[in-house]
């Protein structure tokens, strides 16, 4: 297989291909949210199964946890999303010899 004037495909030889595209922090943080407020809801539906008496105690229990897990998982995806990600591609970044 050839190429034209003696180019690789992704540019020139010996030349880093581009990192891959990062998803943006604002969606991150939107999905976070998203995990905080289904963990309230599934808390709301543990505790007011005790509550109501409606259920039986596992399922209460398991509305519960489920509810404190994706707590902690949107609460931890908010407080990562602010953290500034260092690109080690970009030119800044770069030691230079």
């Amino acid at each position: 297989m050839t190429f034209q004037n003696g180019q690789n495909p992704q540019g020139q030889p010996g030349q880093v291909p581009p990192p891959p595209q990062q998803k943006k922090p604002t969606r991150n943080k939107l999905n976070g949210w998203l995990y905080v407020g289904l963990g309230v809801i599934f808390i709301l539906l543990g505790v007011l199964g005790f509550v109501g008496d409606t259920r039986g105690a596992f399922m209460n229990w398991l509305f519960i946890i489920l509810g404190v897990a994706n707590g902690i998982m949107g609460v931890r995806e908010v407080i990562n999303s602010r953290k500034k990600q260092i690109d080690p591609f970009s030119p800044d970044n770069r030691s230079t010899p």
